[in-house]
């Protein structure tokens, strides 16, 4: 939809909550504003409003140890 969250959950945890960022991207159009949260050392919280109407498309990447 054009406003919602998404929790991700990382193949393998990393060593502590500040240790790793997430990215994330939209691969849709219009744009929606988004954000990334760090949740704990395995999941993070992929978040937007504003977008287009139906499914959204993320690209995502994390960095960390």
């Amino acid at each position: 939809g054009s406003s919602g969250a998404v929790i991700v959950s990382t193949p393998q945890a990393y060593s502590a909550v500040n240790t790793y960022l997430p990215f994330a991207c939209m691969a849709d159009a219009p744009a929606a504003e988004i954000y990334v949260s760090t949740l704990t050392e395995q999941a993070f919280e992929i978040g937007w409003q504003n977008g287009g109407g139906g499914a959204q498309l993320f690209n995502w990447q994390t960095l960390g140890t």
